[in-house]
């Protein structure tokens, strides 16, 4: 996945009235070759989020509110994805297109040969998108303030409770202390809390599928794209 420096102040977790950022539905390409996207928005900044199968580079446009891009991919079919999000008075837009790879491959089996790299496996048993987030209180201070809104801002865990799966009535997801005692959580939380990490604060996604595994990012822009991936 490659990310483009971004923006966001705050998340909210519904489309707003004055945001907007529109893609195309779908853009079709061959392999190895280049494919133009091109889209507006009206909002104070704009990032974007792609398949890591996918390179893609801003080509020079003058006029205020439009991009211009190009992804290139060398795998011989699929279908991946491309989503920008832009922020206006602290609301927040999202929209996603289809970038299709020697042809759309419709509905049924994926193609043959060459489908891309291996996908991670789930990291938290569950159909649907699950989250846990593992922090340490007594560093609170060290937290950038794009990781602060992830663990402690109200906008977020609206956007949380609006995409997970729900366990019950409980949202599919956990933001804890990494000294918590979690023995009275489900046991497909308590595997995933019992799963390696190498720093904190560190982000699990799982979308019972694949999902992602890392460091929380710095930025929230960052955190929500890695949401808008695994959780369309």
């Amino acid at each position: 996945m490659r990310m483009l420096p971004a923006f966001l102040l705050l998340l909210m977790p519904a489309l707003a009235p004055g945001q907007t950022v529109k893609l195309p539905e779908k853009v079709d390409v061959q392999p190895g070759r280049l494919a133009a996207v091109t889209f507006e928005y009206d909002g104070d900044d704009i990032g974007w989020v792609v398949d890591d199968a996918l390179d893609v580079f801003r080509e020079y446009d003058p006029t205020p509110g439009r991009i211009r891009l190009r992804i290139m991919t060398y795998e011989t079919k699929g279908t991946f994805k491309l989503s920008a999000v832009t922020c206006k008075d602290k609301k927040l837009s999202i929209s996603a297109c289809k970038v299709i790879v020697g042809g759309d491959p419709g509905p049924g089996p994926g193609p043959g040969p060459g489908p891309g790299p291996t996908p991670t496996p789930a990291p938290i048993v569950g159909d649907g998108l699950r989250v846990l987030i593992v922090y340490e209180t007594s560093k609170e201070g060290d937290l950038k303030p794009g990781q602060y809104n992830a663990i402690f801002g109200n906008d977020f865990r609206s956007l949380l409770r609006t995409k997970c799966a729900k366990d019950g009535q409980q949202p599919g997801f956990w933001i804890l202390d990494k000294d918590v005692d979690v023995t009275n959580l489900p046991k497909n939380w308590q595997d995933a809390w019992k799963r390696p990490r190498t720093s904190i604060p560190w982000l699990i996604i799982s979308n019972g599928k694949t999902g992602y595994e890392g460091p929380l990012p710095e930025k929230l822009e960052d955190t929500v794209a890695l949401i808008s991936k695994y959780g369309g």
